[in-house]
């Protein structure tokens, strides 16, 4: 791909939108009601459902690097597309959930197999495109994420507002099919990999400690990672602290979601233009660091203030918030991609995944205790340490990349 204009262009981004925007159609619908079906309809506690979905994110986690290194072996296009597959069958099972063995049993193989896809997925991407491309392309397909999770919004509003059994069998059912169409499309990209390691190749040993052994992107990888607390701020923290925290309307909590959401489709392209080298990526994640601290900060001040002032502060808040999540994933891109040998690209995107969804485990309860259960001044703090992190960030990365050959070598 010569240019980025090229690019919106091509055929695997074409396919490779299709399935993005039908598979998140699928599990933006499955994520909104998946547990007021287990609460409500199966009668599981909450405890149960923490306990069963906290096992099942364990469970994802460490298939993050097999699922690397099949990618490498394999096809990554068919491997993506196979999981994916396999993933509506276990999407499928939840429509027969019945009890809280069954729940655990579907819920860690349906996350084992929808996180294995994800990571041969990020492989596919980095085999596809390259350079600014990359980035151009992942871009894209973020802004698709968000408008296929969007629209399946809407479908779970609609069964949650008919509640049956009925319904949410239904909806499980359309996610399963999502996932196969989502398959069957994104295999068709094969065609267009560009670098494909196989099991012959005398200089494409695979080893689960290459990756892992390599300090510097290991290092990076945890840097970024830390970064990636925007998802447990918007989804967890944010409803919990207009409720709690403000005198806001609890009904802020939609339109500051629906916000975000509008946001990323509207502007994740032209901003991740400034972020397409390594280099220009490293200053990207000191700007998001520094606008995550600003968001605390501004959660900080929506607490002590009336109705109407709180409301805007909390908007602006969302506006930094989704400033840092778009700043935060377009400097991901070429960092992830660009550090990581070519032959090797499945391993460390799964190294990469497997620090993203550690920090995703453990960030609901850290940030909770600090914020809500601890005395002191949690926003501030928080918006003080992020602050620190995000000026520091160019200093402790740079040293580790500067001597990297950069865009894969062998």
């Amino acid at each position: 791909m010569s240019s980025v204009s090229e690019v919106f262009q091509s055929g695997p981004l074409r396919l490779l939108a299709a399935s993005t925007l039908v598979n998140n159609f699928g599990n933006g619908a499955f994520g909104a009601a998946a547990v007021v079906f287990l609460s409500e309809i199966v009668g599981l506690s909450a405890s149960t459902i923490g306990v069963g979905l906290t096992i099942s994110a364990v469970v994802g986690l460490l298939s993050s690097l097999p699922a690397g290194l099949i990618s490498d072996r394999t096809n990554a296009a068919m491997a993506a597309g196979t999981l994916l597959i396999l993933a509506s069958v276990a999407s499928a099972l939840y429509a027969v959930i019945d009890s809280v063995v069954l729940f655990i049993v579907v819920a860690a193989v349906f996350a084992l197999l929808e996180r294995s896809a994800a990571v041969a997925r990020q492989s596919l991407v980095g085999l596809v495109f390259t350079g600014p491309t990359r980035t151009a392309a992942r871009a894209r397909l973020r802004s698709i994420t968000n408008i296929g999770a969007a629209l399946g919004g809407g479908l779970a509003a609609l069964t949650l507002a008919i509640g049956s059994r009925e319904a949410f069998q239904l909806l499980f059912l359309v996610n399963a099919a999502s996932f196969v169409i989502a398959g069957v499309l994104i295999m068709r990209v094969r065609s267009y990999t560009a670098v494909s390691a196989t099991l012959g190749d005398s200089d494409s040993e695979i080893s689960t400690h290459r990756a892992l052994r390599d300090r510097p992107y290991v290092a990076v990888s945890m840097v970024n990672a830390l970064l990636t607390i925007h998802v447990v701020v918007l989804d967890v923290i944010m409803p919990i602290w207009v409720v709690t925290r403000t005198q806001a309307p609890h009904s802020v909590v939609a339109a500051l979601l629906i916000s975000n959401t509008l946001l990323v489709i509207a502007f994740q392209l032209p901003v991740s233009r400034p972020f397409e080298t390594v280099h220009t990526a490293v200053s990207g994640l000191r700007l998001s660091g520094l606008l995550l601290a600003a968001m605390f900060a501004l959660l900080a001040l929506s607490s002590s203030v009336s109705v109407w002032p709180a409301v805007i502060l909390l908007f602006i808040s969302v506006i930094a918030h989704t400033g840092a999540e778009m700043v935060q994933g377009a400097s991901s891109w070429p960092l992830s991609y660009d550090l990581a040998p070519q032959r090797h690209l499945g391993e460390y995107q799964g190294v990469w995944s497997l620090s993203e969804q550690a920090v995703r485990i453990i960030a609901p309860a850290g940030l909770t205790f600090i914020l809500f259960s601890w005395s002191g001044p949690g926003a501030i703090v928080l918006a003080a340490a992020l602050c620190a992190v995000g000026i520091a960030i160019p200093f402790f990365v740079r040293p580790l990349i500067a001597s990297r050959v950069l865009s894969a070598t062998p």
